[in-house]
């Protein structure tokens, strides 16, 4: 099976949706924060 990148990669969201994407963008926030402190 191929390691494909997922940069740039977005996920086409429905209404519905909306607080799941809120969630999802908070969780990836976060992940972004800890990452450089992780290299240290």
């Amino acid at each position: 099976m191929e390691d494909i990148p997922d940069e740039g990669y977005n996920e086409l969201f429905l209404k519905p949706d909306k607080a799941l994407r809120r969630a999802r963008q908070i969780f990836l926030g976060m992940l972004r924060e800890e990452q450089p402190q992780a290299a240290k």
